[in-house]
This record gives C-alpha cells, structure tokens and sequence, in this order.
C-alpha cells in the first residue's frame, strides 16, 4: 500500500475533476442565456434610441415651421426656414415645404423665402384626398380636428395644422396646413448610414423598410430579410397632433419596440430592422458559447493531463527508489561476503 500511496491521491482528484467539467459547462449555458437576454435589452434600447434621434430631427419641423392663420406665411416661414437650418443636426432631411389651404390651393417656398403656386406633386395626392374628405366633414364636431401629422407613403409627408382654438377642445378654426416633405435620398445616403453605425456598430445589420414593404436602406454587406431579424422599430411615430390631447403632465410614449420573441402585430408606416451579423442574437450567444466551453474543457483537459503526468511521475519515482534500495542492498551483501572471508584468513594467519 505504501508503495501506491503516490499515486492514490492523484486518481482521486479525476472524479473531481469531472464534476468541475459539468458544473463548468451548467454555469457556461446560465451566462449564455443571461447574455442573450442583455444583449436583447441592449439591442431593443438601441433601437428606441435610433428611432428617438430621427424624432429629434422631426420634431424641429413643428418647432420651426408651425404658424398660425394671423401670421404673415412668407415672411414668417422664410425666417425660420434659416433657423432650421442653423440648428438642424442633418438639414438636407428637408425635401421642401409647401401651404395648403383648406381649398385645396397649394404654395412652394422656394430658395429665396418667397411663397409660390404650386401643382399638386405626386406625393402630396394622398395629403389632398385627406383634405377633401376632411372638407366634407368640416361641420361635424367631436373627434380629431384634423388628420395626424405623419403621413408615411413613398415620401414621408409631415402636415402641420394652421389653426386657432375657438372655444376650447375640439373647437377650432382650420386654415390650411403647412406640408413638410422628407428627402429620402438624404436618409439613404446620409442620416441612416450615421445612425446605424452610432447605435448598432459593426456587429449588426440594419434595414429600413417603408410602409409600402419596399426596402429603403440597408447597411453595406448587409443581407437582412424582414422575417428574420432580433428587434424592430416604428419610424416616424411621433403623432402631436393627432387623437385627443395628452393629460396634463402626461408624457409621450416612445415609438414601439418589438421583440422578435414575440408575436405581435407589425407597425404601420416604416420599420426598422435589426439582425445580428452572425444570422442572429441565439446564433451569436451560442457561438460565444461553444467557445468558451472549447476553452474551459481545454484548460480542464491540460489539468487533467497533468495530473496523469503526475501520477506517472510518482509511479516512476518510486520504482526508481524502490530499484536503489535492491541495489545498494545487493551491493553491501556482495561486499559483505569477500571482507569476511579476508577477515577469517587474517585471523588464521594472526593465530
């Protein structure tokens, strides 16, 4: 037993090791689906930032170009026209502006501030057929007073009331409205691509899809289906105007996000999606997983072979000893045995 004692407790400690390996690879699928749900939490929130960003932008239109009926148009709009543009993060969003009257009469600001007639362009039809039919129901009260302002078609189109409370909710005096069209070539080539590569990084592909279902924008090599993706967003959202007027101190929502793992119905007008560039957050999560786990049995698997290495070590160790013990004693018997035959002639030849 002594002779094995060296290599008891190194066979002992493989049991063990086999333990570590699975509790190992429990604690590794724990982290890997903390980390997925993280990495949607994150992915959603950069998500409602993008989508936030685009309404900071579009929000200025009512900030700048909101009037009221007594205001001078030309004067009034060519003013702040400059001021948008001083204090606008992406500027060239702004495709133009126009004035609609409730008669269907329509006015261009064109680039030196001054208000001209102007033909009905193709994407302002849909904006006439609202008014029209908002003309025709101009006497009836209770509800909206006038349409929501986002307008998503193949040309974003924001309308901005021109009217006065009378006697209070929904009481009011409807002049026109001022029209504000989105350039979406400046969001293709310019406003998307920044926004993307701000919130998302390289580490994701992101499409942009109009309520038509036609792709707008997609980050280069990217390869986005829109039935496949990890989160997705409601573009232009943002609805002041539109409905009944919040609460006082109420505070508006932010655009939907939508989780992937959810069933839930898509949001009209544009989308934004999202889509890890692995194919997805599960594929990217497991991927890092396997991983680490190749790392982690690695390192278990040089332990383990060290320990091996140990046990024969000491396996070898203690033949050795046990073979220079049988030496040296074979050694003294063989040394022993001439000294006492030199010693037994000396003495016979002493006597």
């Amino acid at each position: 037993m002594k002779r094995y004692r060296g290599t008891v407790w190194p066979i002992l400690l493989l049991p063990l090791l086999a333990i570590l390996a699975w509790l190992q690879f429990r604690w590794t699928g724990q982290v890997s689906v903390a980390e997925q749900e993280r990495m949607q939490a994150s992915l959603q929130s950069s998500v409602r930032r993008f989508t936030d960003d685009l309404d900071e932008e579009l929000t200025l239109f009512f900030r700048f170009f909101r009037v009221a009926p007594a205001d001078a148009l030309e004067t009034t709009l060519s003013d702040r026209f400059e001021q948008y543009r001083e204090q606008a993060s992406y500027p060239e969003l702004l495709r133009a502006i126009y004035i609609a009257d409730v008669n269907q009469g329509l006015m261009k600001l064109d680039e030196t501030g001054a208000l001209a007639p102007s033909e009905w362009p193709l994407e302002l039809e849909r904006v006439r057929a609202r008014m029209t039919r908002q003309a025709s129901e101009r006497g009836r009260r209770g509800g909206p007073p006038f349409e929501p302002p986002f307008m998503s078609g193949a040309v974003p189109v924001i309308s901005i009331p021109i009217a006065s409370r009378e006697d209070g909710w929904p009481g009011f005096s409807l002049s026109g409205y001022t029209l504000a069209t989105i350039d979406v070539a400046a969001l293709r080539e310019t406003i998307f691509p920044e926004l993307a590569e701000r919130h998302f990084g390289a580490d994701y592909d992101v499409a942009v899809v109009d309520a038509a279902g036609e792709l707008v924008f997609v980050t280069p090599q990217g390869e986005l289906a829109t039935d496949s993706f990890d989160a997705r967003g409601a573009l232009f959202a943002l609805n002041p105007f539109g409905g009944r007027p919040p609460r006082r101190g109420g505070r508006r929502r932010p655009p939907p996000v939508l989780d992937a793992t959810r069933e839930r119905p898509a949001p009209r007008g544009w989308s934004v999606f999202v889509r890890h560039r692995s194919g997805s957050l599960e594929a990217a999560v497991a991927s890092a997983r396997t991983r680490n786990l190749v790392v982690s049995f690695g390192i278990l698997g040089l332990l383990g072979a060290s320990i091996a290495l140990v046990a024969v070590s000491t396996r070898r160790a203690t033949e050795l000893n046990d073979r220079k013990i049988e030496f040296v004693a074979g050694v003294s018997h063989e040394l022993r045995t001439p000294v006492a035959v030199i010693r037994s002639a000396g003495q016979n030849l002493a006597d």
